[in-house]
């Protein structure tokens, strides 16, 4: 149960936060995020600021959830 509000909460504060992309790639010195609030995902170029600012953001969530799932592990045993 508390990792499944964990992740509830994790999306919420991401679509009140206003960002709906994601950091996809950097291939030959451009960068492209992804939308993921398209249906089809679509990827877009953005300035290499905004790359670095949503990695980061794609980072911090992603240490969030998994120590959100360690805490969960360790209350079952």
């Amino acid at each position: 149960m508390v990792i499944f509000s964990t992740g509830v909460a994790l999306t919420a504060s991401s679509v009140l936060s206003g960002t709906a992309q994601q950091a996809g790639e950097a291939k030959g010195g451009r960068y492209y995020a992804i939308q993921v609030d398209s249906p089809t995902r679509e990827r877009v170029d953005v300035s290499k600021r905004e790359y670095d600012g949503l990695l980061k953001k794609d980072r911090r969530a992603m240490h969030a959830i998994t120590s959100m799932l360690a805490a969960g592990t360790a209350t079952m045993t």
